[in-house]
């Protein structure tokens, strides 16, 4: 986990150097690009320049068409009216003007209601034709929608024109004008560009180019909303488009081709795509050498150092470190730091190993020699035993000569383990228990040493009270509950609560003790107990513990003491102040 933050710290750093130079080079950047669309917009400027050139070209022979024909019906009108005028008819002229023009299917000269006067006027169509309302709304040369000639099935469109100085038998001109020729002449355009003539309403007259007629939208009515211009719609087939009109006749015929509008794929594979899109490229490529070249120069040997610092950081003090030639004056400046902290701090590690090698000895030579010092006063007190004639003295100097050894065993345990500052509390306790049992048991009494002890270690200022606490709990065991010649069971506990620990002590109730009912359940030691109760008292509160004893069914007697593990309260007057006082007052009496 330590690996991965350090990896993703050094990444950071990596992104933090190419986001500056990404920063630092990135007007230059904005600049090529907008360079660049200022390109691409001229581009497209010039491709809808070629669109309306495309569309008036390919418009002009559509145009003249139906300019030659508003001329043919603009002559025929006025031969019409002279011939009315000079005869009453009109039959000769109507003929020679359908005759003179191929394009034209048929004819005839109405009334104001749009009876023919003179011609024939079934085929066309005018009865209800919106053109022909058009027409009478306002008169002027109008052509309708796409229409079929029954007879032979040829698609036409009816137009009007209005006639010079027109009275009510002599209202306007109608003709048909053949869609086959328009049509065809569309069809011959060779321009590869999609191309339609709309008439009124939006319908196809003629249609033309590669792509047949799904490239017109479905709604056409917005093109013809234009004089000339441009707009973008959807086509019938789904694809966006830019269409150009232009109106061959205002407000009637309208010439319409299209262009498909160019998606974003297709804008960086065009060359105005390239245009925009090789900025950015070249922009990345060149922070990514420069992320690449940091890399190179800086973060790889930060990456090693920092490395090397945490191995240093293990302890590992002996780690090579590598001479940093390819790196910058900085990073080598640095590495030789780390190498030079790294010799000095292996020199002194190997001179405080030296010095606590030597001071542990010289500990453990002094646990040794107060465990020694301590037997000899011991072995003192024996001799003095022997020469007591008074059984309370020789009683006195044994409980002083336990307790003597109870605090040899403390710097017996602290010279045999490897910590000089912990003792394993299970071994203090079992080891004491053993040696009290030996020394207090009366000849022919019988004792039963049990115990159910969890390994724990305390400090050496919570095991020299628990010693002595110790001394005191058996001594009053052997002192009220085994007889001379009874049989007797000591059971010892030492159980781990927690922060705390709790030594339980817990023996049958002797005879005098069972006479007298023995302290209550849970009721705490006073000071009219005896001296020994005061002092486990006072060891229970050097250690910052608490005390207890109690009776089980009149028949067992237990001593609980708990403390905590780590560290003791040291508010309450020690144990051996408390003994120094009733022994002052002792003598006192």
């Amino acid at each position: 986990m330590r690996q991965l933050g350090q990896d993703s710290g050094l990444q950071r750093l990596s992104f933090q150097f190419a986001l500056i130079l990404a920063v630092a080079m990135a007007p230059a950047g904005v600049l090529a690009v907008i360079q660049a669309l200022t390109n691409v917009d001229d581009a497209i400027g010039q491709r809808l320049e070629l669109l309306a050139a495309d569309v008036r070209k390919a418009a002009e022979e559509e145009q003249s068409v139906f300019l030659s024909i508003r001329e043919t019906l603009r002559i025929a009108a006025r031969e019409l009216k002279r011939e009315i005028d000079e005869t009453g008819a009109c039959a000769r002229s109507l003929s020679l003007t359908l005759g003179n023009d191929p394009r034209l299917t048929g004819g005839a000269l109405l009334d104001a209601d749009g009876i023919a006067v003179c011609g024939d006027a079934r085929a066309l169509g005018i009865a209800g034709n919106p053109a022909w309302l058009d027409f009478l709304d306002r008169p002027r040369f109008v052509i309708g929608a796409p229409q079929e000639n029954p007879a032979d099935g040829t698609a036409f469109v009816t137009a009007f024109y209005p006639m010079a100085d027109r009275t009510p038998e002599a209202f306007a001109i109608s003709v048909g004008i053949d869609l086959t020729f328009l049509r065809g002449l569309v069809a011959s355009d060779l321009t590869p560009r999609p191309f339609a003539v709309l008439g009124q309403g939006g319908a196809v007259l003629a249609i033309g180019g590669a792509e047949g007629g799904g490239w017109l939208p479905k709604d056409r009515k917005p093109l013809l909303s234009f004089t000339e211009g441009d707009m973008i719609l959807i086509s019938a087939d789904g694809i966006e488009r830019r269409f150009f009109v232009m109106p061959l006749i205002a407000g009637q015929v309208w010439a319409v081709t299209s262009s498909r509008e160019l998606g974003f794929g297709a804008l960086v594979g065009s060359a105005q795509g390239l245009l925009v899109v090789a900025p950015i490229l070249l922009w990345l490529i060149a922070v990514m050498v420069a992320a690449a070249t940091i890399d190179r120069l800086v973060t790889r040997h930060v990456r090693y150092l920092e490395r090397v610092a945490a191995r240093l950081g293990r302890g590992e003090l002996d780690t090579e470190i590598e001479e940093l030639d390819a790196a910058p004056t900085e990073i080598r400046n640095l590495g030789e730091a780390i190498r030079v902290m790294a010799r000095n701090l292996a020199e002194r590690e190997s001179a405080l190993q030296e010095m606590v090698a030597s001071q542990k000895s010289l500990l453990l030579e002094v646990h040794h020699r107060v465990k020694n010092n301590l037997q000899m006063v011991s072995s003192l007190m024996n001799m003095q035993l022997r020469r007591s004639e008074s059984e309370a003295e020789r009683r006195s100097l044994r409980l002083v000569q336990d307790r003597i050894h109870g605090l040899a065993l403390v710097h017996q345990n602290l010279y045999a383990t490897e910590r000089l500052d912990s003792i394993p509390l299970d071994h203090l306790l079992r080891d004491l228990c053993e040696h009290l049992t030996t020394s207090l048991k009366p000849a022919r009494a019988s004792v039963r040493f049990e115990s159910a002890l969890e390994p724990i270690t305390v400090g050496t200022e919570v095991a020299t009270p628990i010693a002595l606490f110790m001394t005191e709990a058996v001594s009053n065991i052997f002192k009220h509950a085994v007889g001379g010649t009874g049989q007797t069971v000591i059971r010892l506990g030492l159980a781990r609560q927690g922060d705390n620990f709790q030594i339980t002590l817990e023996n049958d109730l002797g005879p005098a003790m069972r006479h007298s009912g023995g302290p209550q359940v849970g009721a705490p030691l006073d000071r009219s107990s005896g001296l020994g109760a005061r002092l486990m008292e006072g060891f229970a509160r050097q250690i910052g513990g608490t005390l207890t004893r109690e009776t089980v069914d009149d028949t067992v007697y237990r001593v609980t003491l708990t403390g905590p593990l780590g560290g003791h309260a040291a508010t309450a007057p020690g144990a051996f102040e408390l003994r120094h006082r009733e022994e002052t007052r002792d003598a006192a009496e």
